[in-house]
């Protein structure tokens, strides 16, 4: 459960000093060339900001007599002249939308302690936003140093923030907006990462188009994963690993964490396995690939179309005894839907920390005896996140944080979008009223069919031998978003059912410190033991 900040849009005249503005009409590409030459001497000029904690206290304005070419630059000075601090300039990207840019400037600062240059930009309906730093360019040139970095501007971008850090006093100036390539010639990973990390990047990305999903949606819609395989071996006898992240994420964490995973391989610190990170994001949240009247037919295109195309890339389609799947949070729920929905498809899940698996425990609500998720029945707020036995936020404020953030919200517009039904407007239907906190039974009816314990209770006679072996569902006993409650129902229902399901409460750890090393449990962290688990029942099933 994510909450992220959305910018605001910024008009054209609020860009910074001086914007030139160019077209090559032959070859469609604009440029924005900003300069100080004509800003007033000592006044910051506007989209420039020494606000917030880039800034540490920096003063910053138009100097004189100290360029990169004219006569003029923004000079920074930290507050004690030396220590870290800066500025933030502000873009707005959207004439930009759809393409590749490269922003360019000159940086004029200490040789022993050379800038940092955070770029960010932000999408709204909590979107993964693109993350990057600038790289220096060349040698330097009496003092300056040029810094660039590649960008793609995501349709939905909104205006870029770049973050200069500075060590001592320091000069930007030339800065350079300049659009590369159209976003649909470059991979669609730009938009989260630069152009130099995807190509430094230990994985691969890949991805297909969905029919389903592209007659579903009308428009073209791709399914993307990064993929990371060990060097030197045999893919074709290797199982895979289907990994989902949480709310907030997508697959980019694949392409980061290549490198290091292919280490690990290498030194037998993890199993040799395909992985796979597969992306869960979509405009209206994670879509938590199930089939949705909102969203799409997320589980069915997963399944009968990008698991074969991946799977014939990477040395061929695996029987189902050499696919696994898991997943943590929004992922957790996930793997087990994908488990339940698609026994014949999957060897094994391991769900961890997985959203509500019960929809008589959603993070503390019996959506089928209660009447509100903001009070119970004596009218006492209903906590939600925890630390401990403490309560941080209650449900309720959480609900009017994620509206403040956002007109659709967060993760409950992202729930109503996988669950609810599509209303008379075209938009999910709300299963509580974001101001009364008020249920509509008639929204939950229709949730029944994503409620994973009933599916159970309600076809465990199918379900059941189908099943064997295969559900892993791990969680602590203190979730940071209450979600042990679900978890606990779902471990005394296949108890009762007679099933063979480890569902494991882990004493003390919460949402994210179930993770870490436990010195009886996984001793290496609870990935490591995960993956272990998978390559072994893959020997045993040979």
């Amino acid at each position: 459960m994510l909450i992220a900040s959305i910018a605001t849009l910024l008009p054209p005249a609020m860009l910074g000093a001086v914007p030139v503005v160019h077209a090559d009409a032959q070859q469609n590409v604009r440029d924005t060339h900003i300069t100080f030459e004509t800003a007033v001497s000592g006044s910051l000029p506007s989209g420039w900001s020494t606000d917030g904690p880039a800034a540490q206290g920096a003063t910053a304005s138009v100097c004189d007599n100290v360029a990169f070419e004219g006569q003029r630059s923004l000079r920074i000075v930290p507050a004690d002249g030396r220590s870290g601090g800066g500025v933030v300039w502000a873009f707005d990207t959207a004439p930009y939308r759809g393409s590749v840019v490269r922003l360019a400037l000159a940086i004029r600062s200490p040789s022993d302690r050379p800038p940092q240059l955070a770029l960010d930009i932000a999408r709204p309906h909590h979107a993964a936003p693109f993350r990057g730093r600038l790289a220096p360019v060349g040698d330097a040139k009496d003092g300056w140093m040029r810094y660039e970095i590649e960008a793609g501007i995501a349709l939905d971008a909104q205006p870029l923030s770049l973050a200069i850090n500075v060590g001592g006093e320091s000069w930007i100036d030339d800065v350079l907006v300049t659009r590369v390539a159209s976003l649909t010639d470059r991979p669609s990973e730009l938009t989260r990462v630069s152009a130099a990390a995807l190509a430094k990047a230990d994985a691969t990305p890949f991805s297909i188009r969905s029919q389903l999903l592209s007659d579903f949606l009308h428009r073209d819609t791709l399914i993307r994963a990064s993929v990371v395989v060990p060097d030197g071996v045999d893919v074709a006898a290797l199982p895979v690993c289907y990994s989902v992240h949480g709310f907030g994420g997508d697959h980019i964490m694949g392409l980061m964490a290549g490198g290091q995973l292919k280490r690990a391989m290498r030194d037998d610190d993890a199993p040799k396995m395909v992985y796979v990170f597969l992306d869960a994001s979509c405009p209206l949240g994670h879509h938590e690939f199930a089939d949705s009247a909102n969203n799409g037919p997320w589980g069915r295109a997963l399944v009968e179309e990008f698991l074969p195309a991946l799977e014939a890339k990477f040395g061929g389609v695996r029987p189902t005894s050499q696919r696994f799947v898991t997943g943590h949070s929004s992922g957790g729920w996930s793997a087990l839907w994908l488990q339940v929905t698609y026994p014949d498809s999957f060897a094994a899940c391991w769900a961890t920390s997985p959203d509500p698996v019960d929809f008589r425990d959603w993070s503390g609500v019996d959506l089928y005896a209660s009447n509100n998720v903001f009070v119970d029945s004596t009218g006492a707020k209903r906590p939600l996140v925890m630390r401990g036995t403490e309560v941080k936020t209650t449900l309720e404020d959480y609900v009017r944080e994620e509206m403040q953030e956002s007109a659709i919200g967060g993760q409950m517009a992202s729930f109503d979008a996988v669950f609810s039904p599509r209303g008379a407007d075209g938009q999910p239907r709300l299963m509580f009223d974001r101001t009364t906190g008020a249920i509509d039974h008639t929204v939950v009816d229709a949730w029944k069919r994503y409620d994973i314990g009933l599916t159970l209770r309600t076809h465990w006679k199918e379900l059941g031998p189908k099943l064997k072996g295969k559900i892993h569902v791990w969680c602590g006993d203190q979730d940071t978003y209450r979600l042990e409650g679900a978890v606990k129902l779902l471990q005394q229902d296949l108890k009762d059912l007679g099933s063979d399901a480890d569902i494991l409460l882990v004493p003390g750890r919460d949402h994210g410190s179930i993770m870490a090393p436990h010195e009886t449990l996984w001793p290496k962290g609870m990935l490591a033991r995960v993956h272990r688990e998978m390559v072994a029942m893959s020997k045993a099933a040979g």
